[in-house]
């Protein structure tokens, strides 16, 4: 028959585990396990709750940092990427999730002293995506509310990074070239504007 032990510690609920479980827990809170049936242990101290700030220092409102001055992996200046977007936002008010990641990275490059020119980053838009390409107006007439990514694009563009939207998708969906924002371009297909950039050694940046 397994053999259960209990576990109360202060300021909690006594909680039942197995033997193996019960060396486990005792380890883990400082303590030798004698196998008797009931140990009482100190709860592992609270880490008292702090504020997190989040800043953003290139990209306004979107893409909130936090600065980590003495972490590995730091944003490279010459980093560039082709960023493959085709999805949208979980619901209606939100901008692409793939653009809110652009404004990461910049915002973490900008914790670091970098400027946008330091990066060349490039995104296609197709699919689902085709229409945050359009200008506020027209987004607003194709989808019945206000463009929850017209914002963050403008200042992306500003930042120096190059939106692009496929052709064939705009005309697949019956969306007119001339309503495109100002600051996207319009490329012959999303697949021959990945493929150029790759060839270039852009690295590839999925949607997600």
């Amino acid at each position: 028959m397994r053999r259960f032990f209990k576990f109360r510690f202060h300021g909690t609920r006594s909680i039942a585990v197995g033997a193996m479980g019960a060396a486990l827990v005792a380890t883990l809170a400082g303590m030798i396990w004698n196998g008797g049936g009931m140990v009482t242990v100190r709860a592992w101290p609270v880490v008292q709750e702090t504020e997190v700030e989040f800043v953003f220092p290139i990209i306004k409102r979107y893409g909130g940092v936090v600065a980590l001055p003495d972490a590995a992996e730091p944003v490279l200046a010459g980093t560039k990427a082709i960023c493959d977007l085709m999805g949208r936002g979980k619901t209606p008010d939100q901008p692409l999730p793939g653009l809110v990641r652009l404004a990461v990275l910049l915002n973490l490059a900008g914790t670091q002293g970098l400027k946008p020119d330091s990066f060349d980053l490039v995104v296609i838009l197709h699919g689902d995506a085709t229409e945050s390409a359009l200008n506020d107006a027209a987004y607003r007439r194709s989808q019945g509310h206000d463009h929850p990514s017209g914002e963050l694009i403008d200042q992306l563009v500003a930042a120096g990074v190059k939106i692009n939207v496929c052709g064939q998708s705009l005309l697949r969906k019956h969306l007119d070239p001339r309503d495109v924002r100002p600051g996207v371009t319009i490329t012959a297909s999303a697949i021959s504007t990945i493929l150029n950039y790759q060839s270039r050694g852009y690295p590839y940046i999925p949607s997600h």
